[in-house]
Order: structure tokens, then sequence, then C-alpha cells
């Protein structure tokens, strides 16, 4: 592809994955719901890898905080490496911290923590053994930790997994490209995800949860459907600020010892120690990004809500949490908050309400 092919190409899977009207300076981060960002993504090493260049893509020669670039930057990115095959630029992987102060079930006053990695979003996987390609699909896992604790009573529990997805969509032509093959010149579509149609994502992980104690240790591996609704014309509609999808785990429960928390950190499932795990997991999110903008700060709404089904102990868990964010950068941010039980592993059925803020690193 030349140049101008690739930035049209950008150009219409952002368009379509956004809603918005993009333009050669539009930046990724502007426009995209966070969930989507490992799609664009994911869409770019598709394009290259289907359309000739899958050294490239191979490679995986995102630049560090590629969403911040405009798509002319972007492109203009990738020609260079196109013509010289320069693969030597880093990509650079999320520390995300978020600290604060809460008001717990068992009215405490708590320092809250919580410390997550994941190398997605404004970075992309290093090497190919971390992202495949399909006909009419791709594939991408990563390593992820988060570790949630704090003082007090505070909601504890320890997740360290590999991650992933796979996105299924249907694919269009964004032109034509010319190449020769074997000393004869092939004139062939230019093939991209067409991400105005709604895709699939099938979000899958396996590792290890617990509680900030280490009381038990529970094995987990994670499947489920993600439907994509809110993209093309529907992208800018309450559709697209929506997530929703449906799961299923299954896993063991190793014992550890006997240890019992108190209030947040206790663990309140029917689980038994030395028993298998089988559960189905209802995931309903939002994110409105900026609703309101004032000075330099904008603000918006999060909610994510979970429902967990234990078919072994016929017993439902949840967890349910609101939140009124203010941006002072798309990656650090202000929450005032409110969360109604903590989900899994503990199941524990507490409420917190406080302030945190998070800085992404």
């Amino acid at each position: 592809m030349e140049q101008q092919q690739f930035i049209e190409v950008l150009k219409t899977m952002l368009t379509e994955l956004s809603g918005a009207e993009v333009t050669e300076d539009t930046k990724p981060k502007d426009v995209l719901q966070p969930r989507l960002k490992e799609s664009f993504a994911g869409g770019i090493l598709f394009a290259l890898g289907r359309n000739g260049h899958a050294e490239v893509a191979k490679k995986n020669v995102l630049p560090r905080t590629w969403a911040s670039k405009t798509i002319k930057e972007l492109a203009v990115h990738f020609i260079p490496v196109l013509m010289f095959l320069f693969l030597g630029l880093p990509a650079m992987s999320q520390f995300t911290i978020s600290i604060g102060a809460a008001k717990t079930d068992l009215g405490q006053g708590a320092v809250t923590f919580l410390a997550g990695y994941a190398p997605r979003q404004d970075s992309i996987w290093k090497n190919q053994n971390n992202f495949l390609t399909g006909k009419n699909s791709f594939t991408l896992y990563y390593p992820e930790f988060i570790v949630q604790g704090g003082t007090a009573d505070a909601f504890s529990s320890i997740s360290l997994k590999v991650t992933g997805l796979h996105a299924i969509f249907r694919t269009k032509s964004a032109g034509r490209v010319t190449k020769v093959i074997n000393g004869q010149k092939v004139t062939e579509d230019i093939v991209i995800p067409d991400f105005s149609k709604v895709f699939h994502a099938i979000p899958f992980s396996a590792g290890v949860e617990t509680n900030q104690q280490f009381n038990y240790v529970n094995g987990i591996i994670e499947t489920g459907w993600r439907p994509e609704f809110g993209t093309g014309p529907r992208a800018r509609t309450l559709l697209g600020a929506i997530e929703t999808g449906v799961y299923l785990q299954g896993g063991y429960k190793f014992y550890v010892d006997s240890t019992q928390g108190i209030g947040g950190k206790a663990d309140e499932t029917l689980e038994d120690p030395r028993s298998g795990i089988l559960r189905a997991r209802g995931h309903f999110g939002i994110n409105t990004r900026t609703l309101i903008q004032f000075g330099g700060i904008k603000a918006g709404i999060v909610g994510d809500a979970n429902a967990w089904y234990d078919f072994l102990n016929k017993k439902v868990y949840h967890s349910v949490l609101g939140s009124a964010r203010f941006y002072f950068t798309d990656d650090n941010f202000i929450d005032l908050y409110y969360r109604n039980g903590a989900g899994m592993p503990t199941g524990n059925t507490g409420q917190q309400f406080g302030v945190q803020g998070t800085v992404t690193l």
C-alpha cells in the first residue's frame, strides 16, 4: 500500500469504530471508546498482514502511545517501516495505580488502592507470538495483573492471568493494490475489517485469583462472548457507550489456610476449598466519556455491573460500581464512586463509597 492508501484505510476503520468524522489530524484516543482501542490496533495489524506487509505486522511495530498520534502520523510512521524495514521501534506497557479514601460497610474509614498491569490500549504487543491473523479474524493475548486492597476492611482481591481476545468480523475492500509475485504484476483488493457492521469478540483468560490474605487460590479459566453493537452509525448513540457480555468460568479452589478476613476481606462464597468451580457471569458496562467540560477538566459517567451464578452451590454474587469521573487527561482522572458487592473471588456483599485518583504510567 502507498501512504495515501494506508491513510484512507486508517480513516475508514476509525470512522466505523467511533462514528466520528475522521480526518488525517484525528487522534484515535479522542474518538474511540477505551474498549475499542484493541479492535482498532488489531485492525491496523490485520490490514498490514493481509495486504502484503506481513513482516511489519509480524514485528508489531505500533509506536508507543500510538492512540495519541494523528492518522497521518500513524501512516507516516508505517510507510518508512514498509520501505526500509526499520523494525526496532519500542512498545510500552501500561501500569495503572489508583489510591483513594473510602467509607466501608463496617463504617470505618479506609485507604484503598488498586494496581494493574496490562500491555494494551495505548501500547500493544511486542511480537507476533501475541498476535495472530486469520481470514476474517485476529487473536491477541497478553499478561494481566490486578491487585486491589486497602486498610481496615476495604475490598480485597488479586488476579494474575493471561487474557486475550478473538475478534471475528466481516471484511471488505478498501481499494486495489498492485503487487509483484514471482516476477508478475498482480492487482488485488486491499482487505480490511468492516467495523461498520456488528462484530463479535470472544474474550478468554486463564490464571489465578485470591484475596489479599492468600487464604485460598482459585485456578480459573474463562471464556465468553461480547457483541460489539456500538460501531458504525450506532457509535454516537447510547449503544456506543455500552458494553455487554456473557461468560463461563471453570476451575478449582485450592486450600491454603483457615484464616478468616473481616468486612471487605472476608470470603463470603459457598465455594469450598479443595473443590471445583463452575460459574456463569453476566457483564454490563457504560462509559459516557465526556458529558461536560469546564476549563481543562472533562467529566463523565462510568458504570460497571457483574453478576455471577455458582452452578455447584446455586448461589448468586454481584458487583455494581458507579462513578462520576473527572478527567485531567484520558489516562489520569479522579472518581467519586459507590460500589455494592466485591464480586468474585470473595463474593463479599459489603459496600464502599469514596474518592479515588488514578494515574497511568
